[in-house]
């Protein structure tokens, strides 16, 4: 697939500059990354830019353009004679393919994973009748836009009530686990919320399903330091452990069958097999974005059949230093 830059001057998409008239293959293992690229797909839709399949001819209309940069399936049932709309347009996104994002390594408050769910604890006065202790801190922050996806998040959301019935007039310290009133309040106060326990980050698949790892990225911002070291593991369970005569007979878990752990930025980029862009800061991002290519996972399938699984933590779940660090992943889902 071809990005053609029609602009009538050069134009540069994640750090890829694009002469004018130029048209551009995007790599396979960036699709997803154009496809998302917001200055892209507004390119596109002014008119600066447009997609071709052959590097020769463009996709004549806008959304269709859109579309198929998305590896979105269309069935048009005809366009109207009014500016040649589309009037109904069904589409059907490729199932098996997704893509999963990990918590922040350094936010403890987005460790959702391993976290335990409190419901109506009852909070303590600090003392001013304003602001009210838990009894756990790192709460999991599904408000401010630091988890990836919070609108599908909301599980892990805080409830505030006071005297059984659910307030909004608060705000919410998630790290120290504290809630403050707009106004003072002596009455009960109890809390519902999710507070964070491991940093270890688990994606598995589904019964009956192989999950295959396109593509993955670490992404961390200029800020960041290994200050512990950061694990990737696979882990597995095998049935003949459970055998008897088996030197593992009694073990009824899973075991890591490999792992690589990374001591410092370092050892990323020199396992970093395609070298590394960089996302320049915009909107709430705290700062420029360094992207590491990183497929050292990808080498084999998980099995369903082995109930294999891909664990991400840092050492002694200690938060990374720096203002963010995350790792995403880009799946396909067979049948076994």
């Amino acid at each position: 697939m071809f990005i053609h830059n029609i602009s009538g001057t050069e134009k540069t998409y994640i750090g890829q500059s694009i002469d004018d008239a130029a048209f551009w293959s995007i790599p396979n293992s960036k699709l997803v990354h154009y496809a998302n690229d917001e200055i892209l797909l507004s390119d596109i839709m002014s008119g600066d830019a447009s997609i071709s399949i052959d590097g020769v001819n463009d996709i004549s209309e806008k959304v269709e353009m859109v579309n198929t940069l998305k590896g979105i399936y269309v069935e048009m049932s005809g366009k109207s004679a009014i500016q040649k709309a589309i009037p109904v347009v069904n589409y059907k996104p490729e199932e098996s393919s997704f893509a999963k994002a990990t918590h922040d390594f350094c936010n403890k408050t987005t460790w959702f994973t391993g976290s335990i769910r409190v419901t109506d604890e009852v909070a303590t006065n600090s003392g001013d009748d304003l602001t009210y202790n838990l009894a756990n801190d790192y709460l999991i922050d599904v408000v401010n836009g630091i988890v990836n996806r919070q609108d599908i998040m909301q599980e892990y959301a805080v409830e505030v009530k006071v005297n059984d019935v659910v307030v909004t007039n608060y705000s919410t310290n998630h790290k120290l686990g504290t809630i403050t009133f707009d106004a003072t309040t002596t009455d009960t106060v109890k809390v519902t919320y999710s507070y964070a326990t491991t940093s270890e980050w688990v994606i598995e698949p589904d019964a009956g399903k192989l999950l295959i790892i396109e593509h993955s990225e670490l992404q961390f911002s200029t800020d960041v330091k290994i200050n512990t070291p950061v694990r990737f593991e696979i882990w597995i369970y095998n049935p003949f452990f459970g055998s008897t005569g088996h030197p593992l007979e009694n073990y009824d878990g899973k075991i890591e069958y490999s792992s690589v752990q990374y001591n410092s930025i370092r050892d990323i980029i020199n396992e970093a097999n395609l070298g590394t862009g960089v996302i320049p800061q915009v909107g709430d991002l705290p700062t420029d974005i360094h992207v590491f290519p990183f497929n050292y996972i990808t080498v084999k399938p998980m099995q369903s059949s082995y109930q294999a699984e891909l664990r991400i933590r840092s050492v002694g779940d200690i938060e990374l230093t720096g203002s963010y660090g995350t790792a995403s992943f880009y799946l396909v889902s067979r049948d076994e």
